[in-house]
């Protein structure tokens, strides 16, 4: 029988969990980090690792296979990413000033003020029953 089994690590486990800075990218991944003066090349990220740029600290993992970029660190002054959640089958997404859905030159974005703004080719609404638009004011044209 064999084994599916594969080393991780080559040495301690608290040697390989280092701080780098991403040095080459291609298609938003990094093919390089500097790890302290180290050129070492990247096999891997993690799925949930954002798109990175040339200057990016990441968090890695020195495995058996070669370099694992596992998340970027914010910058200093960074805020930190919007919350994204799954509650009760429904997506929630929650921005301080604005959560904007877009696709090519089409989006819909909801304001924190109240606005919720559409930009569109073409709007379609559609209802099996009816269909309320209510305002103080409405504007046609």
């Amino acid at each position: 029988m064999t084994s599916n089994i594969y080393k991780l690590f080559q040495s301690a486990p608290t040697d390989n969990a280092a701080i780098a800075t991403v040095l080459e990218v291609e298609d938003g991944q990094a093919t390089v980090v500097d790890l302290s003066g180290t050129l070492c090349p990247v096999t891997g990220h993690l799925s949930q690792v954002e798109t990175l740029k040339a200057g990016d600290r990441v968090l890695t993992i020195r495995t058996a296979t070669g370099m694992i970029v596992t998340g970027r660190l914010r910058a200093g002054d960074e805020a930190p990413a919007p919350r994204l959640e799954e509650q009760d089958g429904r997506l929630l997404v929650e921005a301080t000033q604005s959560v904007r859905l877009q696709a090519g030159e089409n989006w819909i974005e909801v304001h924190a003020d109240g606005r919720i703004e559409l930009d569109g080719q073409q709007i379609t609404g559609l209802a099996e029953g009816r269909m309320r638009l209510q305002g103080s004011t409405i504007e046609l044209n």
